[in-house]
């Protein structure tokens, strides 16, 4: 349940910073998935109640890339993924 509009993604010293557009109000929280390289499966980094961002700041490799999904879950299940935000840590 839920949707999400955008998802975005800003690199920090030691995190990745995601922001979303809630696409509407029915979401009761999101989970945050993260793939690492091109080739790696996608495995849960988080979770937040109503909040529309997270700070990822689980271990990085300079010159790897990463991509995220968020999302939108509420007692009907969970909705389609946000658009992949694909980063690479520097």
């Amino acid at each position: 349940g839920g949707s999400i509009a955008t998802a975005t993604a800003t690199i920090g010293t030691g995190f990745v910073s995601l922001t979303w557009t809630a696409g509407d109000d029915t979401a009761t929280s999101y989970e945050i998935k993260r793939k690492t390289g091109t080739d790696g499966t996608y495995s849960v980094v988080g979770t937040t109640s109503t909040t529309t961002s997270f700070s990822d700041t689980t271990g990085f490799t300079d010159g790897t890339s990463y991509s995220y999904q968020v999302f939108a879950k509420n007692a009907n299940g969970t909705a389609t993924g946000s658009n992949v935000v694909t980063v690479t840590y520097e």
